[in-house]
């Protein structure tokens, strides 16, 4: 489900092949950019906490390392930078951040 909700999104953002025609009757390209990393974000926290929880109890690990491990695997692959870098060239996103 949360796939198909960041597939709708993407499909109304700048770039699509709809965009163009959607443009001024949908949300701001930059409220759409802020959602998805949410999204991703809220993503991301669950799955290194999921696997904390599945890694902790190995033989020998200690929290520290696999934390550290954890997130390093999750946010080096993660598209929020991405996302964000992307938002940031829309001009109304900067207005609604400041």
């Amino acid at each position: 489900m949360k796939v198909q909700s960041k597939q709708c999104l993407d499909i109304i953002l700048p770039g699509s092949p709809v965009f163009e025609y959607l443009e001024g009757l949908i949300i701001r390209p930059a409220d759409t950019y802020l959602t998805l990393a949410e999204m991703t974000e809220k993503e991301e926290k669950d799955k290194i906490n999921k696997e904390i929880g599945n890694r902790s109890t190995r033989l020998g690990a200690t929290k520290a390392n696999v934390t550290l491990e954890v997130r390093h695997e999750v946010l080096s692959a993660s598209p929020v930078s991405v996302t964000f870098s992307v938002g940031l060239t829309v001009p109304s996103l900067m207005s609604h951040i400041a």
